[in-house]
Order: C-alpha cells, then sequence, then structure tokens
C-alpha cells in the first residue's frame, strides 16, 4: 500500500517519527556546523571593521589635506594649524625653490634624516608620480618608533592657478594601530610594507628591513608561550610573508581561518592586516559549551515540537471537517468523497477551486474599478476629461513649470451666451468640441469644466493676446453650428497665468472662475479677462512666495511648535526646541522646507528676527507659568549667522525679554559653517563672548572633530538620528559610538544629545554611553507654547535612566 492510500492516524504516526529524525539530524547538523558559522561572522566583523578603521583615515586626511592646501591657495603667510591625526606638514615651491613651508606637530618623533631622505628623492625627482609601482630604490615613507607608534609620509605633486609645487605630510597611524589591536578579540598581525603588489605576489616576498610587523600577540592576553622571532632572526632565515604566518599557525595552533584585509590611505598601499581565528572542534561544543549554544539547541527542540503538535492539530481538525461535510463536499463540487486520504485530497481540490473563482471574481472588480475610475475623469456629453481631470493636470504642469520657468502655463475658462441646449445636446456639441481641439492642438487640451463652461490649459501660447486671437476662432466655430436665430451671441472667458508652482491647483481655478464671473457682468459686448487681485473683493492670496510669507506673518499664519529635551542626569525636561510652521489653507508646513526660497526672494534675516523675537516672548512667557527655568534652542543658517547686526538684535531682545543670554542656544550644521568658514567662525566667536551657546548638529556625518568644537567653543553636539538607530543595532556600532561619546565629553568637554529617541530601550542604551540630552516623540514634541506649559508640569518618564 502506498503512503498516500494508508489511514490518516497511521499517517500521523509516520509523520511523527519521520519529523522527529529529522529534528535531532538538524540540532546534530546545527550543533556540527555552528563553529563554522560563527568563524563567518568573525571574518565579516573583522573585515568591516578594518574597512571602517580605513575609511576613517582616507576620509579624515583626504579632506585635512584638501583644507591645508586651500589655505596655501589663499595666502602663504597663514598660519597652518595641522589636525590631531598629522603630524608633519611641508610645502616647497617650484617657481620660488627658497619658499618652504614647514610645520611639525608638539609630539613629532620622527628623526631628520628620515625626513631629510624622503623630501630629498621626492623633491630631485620632480617627475616622480606617487601612484607608480612601488620599488626598493625608493626611499622608506613608514617610520616606526615602537610597535605601537608610526608615522607614514605621502608626496603629492600640486599644480593649479595659485600654486606650483610639493607638499609632503606625515600621518600618525597611532590611533589605527592602537584601536585595532585592542578593539579585535581574535590574534592579529599587522604588516606594513610598501612594496606590495597583489595579494598572492606579496605573500611570496621576503621578510626585510622595509617591512614592519606589528602584531597583537604580544599582549598579555593571549597568554602566547611560544618565542615571538624578531626581525633580524627572520632576516637571516629568508621567511616570506606566508611562511612567517604559517609560523604562527603552527605555532600556536591557529586554524586555517584567517582574513586579509588590505592597508590603503589616500590610494597609496602600505600592506596588510591578518586576523587569526582561533578554532574549536564539535566536542568542544558539548564539553565547553556556553550557554548561548545550549539556548540555540533547545530553542530548535521547542520549535520543532511545537510544530509536531500544531501538525496534529491541524490533521484532527481537517479530518474532523471532512467527515462532517462529506454532503456539502459532494453537492456543491464535481469531485467524488472516497474512503481513506481522498477525503483529504477532496477538500484540498474544493478549496483550489473556491481560491480561482475569488481570485476572477477580484480581477473583474478591480477591472470594473479601473473603468469606473477612467469615466470619472470624463464628462459622458462631450466625452471631453472634467474638472477633476484638470486639477490633475495643472499640479503636473506646474511640476514641469517649477523646473523649467520657460513655460507659459494659462488656465481660460470660456462660455458662449447660447442656450444650454446646445452644450447639453451631444450631437451638436460634438462636431464642436472636435473643431476646437483640431484648433488648439494636442499641446493645450480641452476640458468641459461644467453644463455651461469649457476650459483650455495653454502650453504653447506666449502671451494673452495669442489665447483672445484662440478664442475669437472658436467663437466662430460656435457660430457655424448654431441657428441663425442664435448667432448673435457673446463668447466670455476667465484667464489666469499661472506663475508659480507653489499656488494650489483649486485656487488657480477659483481665479479663473473669479474672472469668467467678471466677464459675464458685461452683457453686451464678448469679455476676455486676465484675472488679477482687483478682481476679487476678499484678500486673495499671492502665488509669489515673498507676497505670501509677509502677509502670513502679520496675519499671524506663522506659528512656532515646541520640541522638548530631557536632561539625563537630573531626569527632568529643562530645554525646549522652536521649530517654525506655516500654516497655509489650513495645512502645517515647517518652514525648513522653504529655505532656499526664503533665501532667494531677500527674507531671510528680517525672517530670523521675527523668529527670534518670537521665540523669546514664548520663554519669557514660560518663566511666568513654570517654577523652573526652560532653556531654549534655535536654529540658525550661515546667512543668519553672519548678519553683522545679529549681536546688536539678540542683546535688545534679550534685555526686552529678560532672558539671559546663557540660557540660549544656537543650532548650525557643519555644511552650513563650511560654506563660509572664516565668516561663520568668527560669527560663533562673537556669539559665544557674548554669552551665548552654539551646538553643531547632525554630529558625525561630516570631517569636524573635538579638537574642532574645542577650539571654536562649541559647546554641544547632537548626534545624527542615524546614530540613535545604529546604537541598538548591534553591539559593534554601540560600542563605537560609545567611544566617540566618551571622547567627547572627557577629553574635549562637549555635552551630546541624541535625536529621534522613540522608545525606553533607546533611552536606556544612549544614557549608558554617556547621551547628556535626549529628544524624540517619548518626550512632549509638536506643542503650542500654552500645551508645552501644562505638558512640562505633568511629564514623567515612567521608567528612570
Amino acid at each position: 500500500m502506498s503512503y498516500g492510500r494508508l489511514p490518516l492516524p497511521r499517517q500521523f504516526i509516520y509523520n511523527f517519527f519521520i519529523v522527529f529524525f529529522v529534528a535531532i539530524l538538524c540540532i546534530y547538523l546545527g550543533m556540527q556546523n555552528v563553529t563554522n558559522v560563527e568563524n563567518k561572522n568573525k571574518i565579516r566583523n573583522i573585515d568591516k571593521r578594518t574597512d571602517f578603521f580605513l575609511s576613517t583615515i582616507r576620509l579624515r586626511n583626504a579632506k585635512a589635506v584638501h583644507d591645508i592646501i586651500n589655505l596655501l591657495s589663499i595666502d602663504k603667510n597663514l598660519k597652518i594649524e595641522l589636525p590631531d591625526n598629522i603630524i608633519y606638514f611641508s610645502w616647497h615651491n617650484i617657481d620660488e625653490p627658497k619658499e618652504v613651508i614647514k610645520e611639525k606637530s608638539i609630539d613629532f618623533a620622527v628623526p631628520e634624516y628620515f625626513i631629510n631622505n624622503y623630501e630629498a628623492f621626492y623633491l630631485n625627482n620632480s617627475n616622480t608620480d606617487s601612484d607608480v609601482i612601488p620599488n626598493r630604490n625608493k626611499p622608506a615613507a613608514l617610520y616606526c618608533a615602537s610597535n605601537t607608534e608610526c608615522f607614514y609620509f605621502i608626496h603629492n605633486r600640486v599644480q593649479n592657478t595659485k600654486l606650483n609645487g610639493h607638499t609632503i605630510i606625515g600621518f600618525e597611524l597611532n590611533n589605527f594601530i592602537t584601536q585595532f589591536t585592542d578593539f579585535t578579540n581574535y590574534p592579529t598581525i599587522i604588516f606594513f610594507d610598501e612594496n606590495i603588489s597583489s595579494l598572492e605576489a606579496w605573500k611570496n616576498h621576503l621578510i626585510d628591513q622595509n617591512t614592519t610587523i606589528i602584531n597583537s600577540l604580544n599582549t598579555p592576553k593571549y597568554n602566547t608561550t611560544g618565542k615571538i622571532p624578531d626581525t633580524k632572526t627572520l632576516n637571516s632565515k629568508n621567511l616570506t610573508i606566508q611562511a612567517y604566518i604559517d609560523l604562527f599557525r603552527s605555532t600556536w595552533d591557529y586554524s586555517q581561518d584567517y582574513t586579509f584585509s588590505e592597508i590603503d590611505v589616500l590610494g597609496n598601499k602600505m600592506g596588510y592586516v591578518v586576523a587569526f581565528i582561533p578554532s574549536n572542534s564539535f566536542y568542544d561544543l558539548f564539553i565547553n559549551s556556553d550557554n548561548a549554544n545550549i539556548l540555540r539547541s533547545f530553542i530548535i527542540f521547542l520549535i520543532i515540537s511545537s510544530i509536531m503538535f500544531y501538525y496534529g492539530i491541524i490533521i484532527y481538525k481537517t479530518v474532523k471537517f471532512v467527515k462532517d461535510n462529506k454532503e456539502r463536499i459532494q453537492k456543491y463540487t464535481n469531485i467524488s468523497v472516497r474512503k481513506g486520504n481522498s477525503d483529504v485530497l477532496t477538500l484540498v481540490h474544493m478549496i483550489d477551486n473556491a481560491i480561482k473563482s475569488a481570485e476572477e471574481r477580484d480581477q473583474n472588480i478591480t477591472y470594473l474599478n479601473a473603468k469606473l475610475a477612467l469615466f470619472d475623469n470624463y464628462d459622458n456629453v462631450t466625452s471631453l476629461p472634467n474638472e477633476k481631470w484638470l486639477k490633475e493636470q495643472i499640479k503636473y504642469n506646474q511640476q514641469k513649470f517649477a523646473i523649467d520657468n520657460s513655460i507659459r502655463l494659462y488656465l481660460t475658462l470660456f462660455t458662449p451666451t447660447i442656450p444650454i441646449s446646445y452644450l447639453k445636446n451631444q450631437e451638436i456639441i460634438t462636431p464642436i468640441v472636435k473643431e476646437i481641439k483640431e484648433l488648439l492642438g494636442e499641446n493645450n487640451p480641452l476640458v468641459s469644466f461644467n453644463d455651461q463652461a469649457l476650459a483650455i490649459i495653454s502650453l504653447t501660447y506666449n502671451d494673452v493676446v495669442d489665447i483672445e486671437k484662440t478664442l475669437d476662432d472658436i467663437k466662430k466655430i460656435f457660430v457655424a453650428h448654431v441657428a441663425e436665430e442664435h448667432k448673435n451671441f457673446h463668447l466670455k472667458a476667465g484667464i489666469v497665468n499661472v506663475i508659480s508652482e507653489v499656488i494650489s491647483s483649486d485656487e488657480i481655478i477659483n481665479q479663473a472662475q473669479i474672472a469668467l464671473n467678471h466677464s459675464l457682468e458685461e452683457p453686451n459686448t464678448d469679455q476676455y479677462v486676465l484675472y488679477n487681485d482687483n478682481l476679487n473683493q476678499k484678500a486673495v492670496v499671492n502665488s509669489m512666495l515673498k507676497t505670501q510669507l509677509s502677509k502670513a506673518r502679520v496675519s499671524g499664519e506663522l506659528v512656532l511648535k515646541y520640541n522638548t529635551v530631557y536632561n539625563v542626569k537630573e531626569n527632568k525636561i529643562n530645554y525646549i526646541v522652536a521649530n517654525p510652521f506655516w500654516i497655509n489653507k489650513g495645512e502645517l508646513r515647517a518652514l525648513s522646507n522653504y529655505k532656499a526660497d526664503i533665501i532667494r526672494c531677500g527674507l531671510n534675516i528680517e525672517y530670523s528676527y521675527w523668529y527670534i523675537e518670537n521665540c523669546f516672548y514664548d520663554l519669557n512667557l514660560l518663566d511666568k507659568k513654570l517654577a523652573t527655568k526652560q532653556n531654549i534652542v534655535m536654529t540658525l543658517n550661515s546667512g543668519q549667522l553672519t548678519n553683522p547686526n545679529l549681536i546688536d538684535t539678540l542683546d535688545t531682545i534679550s534685555v526686552k525679554y529678560s532672558i539671559m543670554p546663557s540660557r540660549v542656544t544656537f543650532l548650525i550644521s557643519e555644511q552650513e559653517i563650511s560654506t563660509d568658514l572664516s565668516n561663520a567662525l568668527d560669527a560663533i566667536n562673537e556669539l559665544v563672548k557674548n554669552g551665548f551657546n552654539l551646538c553643531l548638529i547632525d554630529y558625525g556625518l561630516g570631517y569636524a572633530n573635538g579638537n574642532f568644537l574645542e577650539k571654536n567653543k562649541v559647546r554641544s553636539v547632537s548626534l545624527s538620528s542615524a546614530f540613535t538607530k545604529k546604537i541598538v543595532a548591534s553591539e559593534y556600532d554601540n560600542f563605537m559610538i560609545s567611544k566617540i561619546i566618551e571622547e567627547l565629553k572627557s577629553k574635549h568637554g562637549i555635552y551630546v544629545e541624541a535625536k529621534a529617541v522613540d522608545n525606553i530601550l533607546a533611552a536606556k542604551t544612549l544614557a549608558k554611553a554617556g547621551v547628556e540630552y535626549l529628544s524624540g516623540t517619548m518626550f512632549p514634541h509638536d506643542c503650542s507654547i500654552q500645551k508645552l506649559i501644562s505638558d512640562i508640569d505633568n511629564f514623567e518618564l515612567e521608567n528612570k535612566l
């Protein structure tokens, strides 16, 4: 008897033993392969860690070199302050050989002969390109004072309109070496060798005096008992790189699992990092298994047991259902019910038929809805698009207008003063519509606006005169199709010139309707009216942003909403963050989205005065209502920061509303500072001297480091929201971000805030990492000043941090 013909209870018994055997096999294979999986993950983590450090070095060094050369281009007499990762810089002018600029860091530790040899070679070989294949005749570019103190030198040939010469730059690799050997949980060897090509060719090179080897096996945490050969011993043995690696592997019984990561700084190959993965056996997993492996096996067993139990319930319910519904199945399907397993097959076939029928029904419904939607956009008398279609086309063409403002977009509503029966009679209106469409062409769509009016979206006409000529021709078409007694009619039209992409389609149509109504007021002549503000007795929103914002400020449509910042140490809210919004036609729009437009229309400074004064006013109001004083945070862009009248304005407003400058923090991004670096830094210095505070937002996304912040007296930074997500995503990201926060606080005295905190786990993780201020949706946000009073008073974090 075949398996499919077996009774269901017997099938269940067979299935039980099959699933149980498979479960045991899965557990065995899972335990057997857990080492390989872990080792692969370890290798991936090592590669990610190496890539992180290398990319950090590349990005920061490239930016630093670029900034130094830019300073030279401006003025060679400027004092060059070396970043913390550069220990030496020299500039040698080709046009004026005596013009040499040299700068060294305080902790410079490279012998003079090393630099002299390096500079002499590259300065005497002016055609030497640093990207050519390395050779043994070149002087060493790497100098190591110890196993953890190394420096790498790079030569650059610089030639532009202002500079013609050579730069020699020395980079400090200590941070890379120390962090890599400390952060890696596995034995690591770093080979510094400037004479490498491909990986396979490099492995076969002999170790010589140009090869610097730094290994973490010297550290006590690995408890190595074998003797590590020194460089002289290796030279005498003529060992290759691969032989040296094999020596370590055989001495300490490391497995074949090790990974190579190429060291590359600014396009210069410097060597490789080799990381070893200790091997484990399947026996070790049982004898020395950690809790994670045991728990993993137990979870697998529970999952499979649950599947088996669920499978049994399903079979039981299936058998019961088929037995209880034999007559119904026979009645509503064409499948006969047979004994044994055929009951289940019958049920499956029945369900399959039902699903197919439902799918066909859904497809028909979707098709009908699509047809209904299509007809919903067209008039059933004229077969022309209707007002709904018109609004969609206006929005679409406004987007094109935003990209190319050479487009002339006009909306024209027109109606002949003939009996309405003509416009509702399909036999009469159809040939009229056909001729008008031929007159307009494909690029100027004709629309059935309502029972009495038609509309034209004009995209090819240069001015209103062209539209008026077209309207005259349209009148001739109507004259040719109406009865003799009705030929003495007039054509009325309202025209709108759409000159902005920010005005809504509803407002455009409303303006065209106003112009059409005005034309209808003159009964005895053809009247084509171009819309303007004077046609509307009520205030009509101007399509230009400058006028709109000016009116909005006067009418109170510019409002402030506030977010709050939670102080981790004090366990309370003590900062409010002001965000400006624009209530435009009932819709709340963030003014930060209009930054470029505000600057372009000349309102940047005027708008900042409104913003600052209203923030001070609200803070004064908050002082009167709350027992504890709050501090306020406001955003400035580069133009507002460098405004020469900013300090005088702040002094006046702070006295007016009794707000001490120390309670005010201005936010500015690194990108804003870099657009006008010199003036921005001077403005920051003036603000700080006058007692105000500065916070750099989205820290970690640019090149600014702790030294830059400390030097320019920036007291705090706001981490990018990406850091908030990463710190709870993985242990590696948590560790790296925690190190950044610790360095900012302990070394530079910088306060750290994290944004976009939306759950207690993220809040606790960030607090543990050293973040002192938190903001996000789990704290009061988007509040008016009145609502903020009650929210701050009543806010209590459920789990103290």
